[in-house]
Formats: C-alpha cells, sequence, structure tokens
C-alpha cells in the first residue's frame, strides 16, 4: 500500500476501503465469538444457580461428594466478574477430579471487611511444589483481570484460594 499510493492513488483507496472492510467484519466475528465464550450455565441463571448446576452434573457423573457454604446471595457482580469466578471454580473443580483424583470437595464463597473470598478445599492427591500449567495460568490472568488473586496449597490434597476487592454498588 505503501509503494501504490505514490503509483496510483485511486486504487490505494479502493485497497484501503477492502482492508478496512474485511476489519470490520472480522471485528464483529470477534465480538459474536466472545459472546458464544460466555458459559452456557450462565446465560439465564444466576451465579449461585449456574454454579451449583455445574457442581451437580460434576456429582453425578464422577460420584464427587461436593459442599457448597455459598454466602454472596446479595452480591450483584457484572457478567465479566461472574463469567470469571464461574470458570475459575468450574477450572478447580476440573483440575481437582483429573490431577488430584479427589472424592470430596468443600466449597466457600464468603464475604469479609474489604474483599469476596472463596475457597476450594479438596481431598485426594496434593503436590509439595504448584506447577502452573494451563489451568493455573488461565485462572491466575482471569483473576488479575478483576482485580482479583488467587493462591493454590499442595499441602494435605489441594486448595485453592479467591480474593475479589469488593466494589462499590454490587450489593443488592
Amino acid at each position: 500500500m505503501i509503494v501504490l499510493i505514490d503509483l496510483d492513488p485511486n486504487n490505494a483507496k479502493k485497497q484501503l476501503t477492502n482492508v478496512s472492510n474485511v476489519v470490520r467484519e472480522g471485528i464483529v466475528d470477534v465480538r459474536r465469538s466472545l459472546n458464544k465464550m460466555r458459559p452456557g450455565a450462565l446465560e439465564n441463571r444466576s451465579l449461585k444457580d449456574a454454579i451449583e448446576k455445574m457442581l451437580a452434573e460434576y456429582q453425578e457423573l464422577s460420584h464427587l461428594q461436593i459442599d457448597l457454604n455459598y454466602q454472596w446471595d446479595n452480591v450483584d457482580f457484572d457478567k465479566t466478574k461472574e463469567d470469571v469466578i464461574f470458570r475459575v471454580i468450574q477450572e478447580s473443580v476440573t483440575n481437582s477430579l483429573r490431577h488430584g483424583r479427589a472424592t470430596e470437595i468443600k466449597i466457600s464463597m464468603l464475604n469479609k471487611d474489604d474483599y469476596r473470598f472463596a475457597s476450594l478445599k479438596m481431598n485426594g492427591v496434593g503436590s509439595e511444589t504448584i506447577q502452573y500449567g494451563f489451568g493455573l495460568t488461565q485462572m491466575t490472568e482471569r483473576l488479575a483481570i478483576i482485580g482479583g488473586c488467587v493462591q493454590f496449597s499442595g499441602e494435605d490434597g489441594f486448595a485453592t484460594t479467591i480474593h475479589i476487592p469488593k466494589i462499590k454498588g454490587e450489593e443488592e
């Protein structure tokens, strides 16, 4: 295009118009793809309902015993936070089965003074050293996007601890 603009400005304008149209179509495609990435469980459900549904499916398929203590009923998260929280819990449960061969998981989702706290503790195989593969890295990065953080512990099974700062206006 740089060379063409000096040799044939009219043709360069036509090519730039074509490039512009392709870029616009690409943006529409990316937005459509991103909308499809929203977990289906969250489409018409609250965060609590979506988590309960997902956990019930895990329990049915794997005979995993899951105890959920959900105390975020009065919290109104935006869609991005809901997506992140749902995906992190989903990944944690998946890892508990796949890598830890867990039979029991305790999940607590509590409110503290300045932050929201979620703890996932599973029995099964732990690890003295935590290996950050794709799943743990994704959890860390996703939570960072919403200002949260995560810690992992491989002692006595495996634990995932999530901190999400409270934002004004999230309480119903």
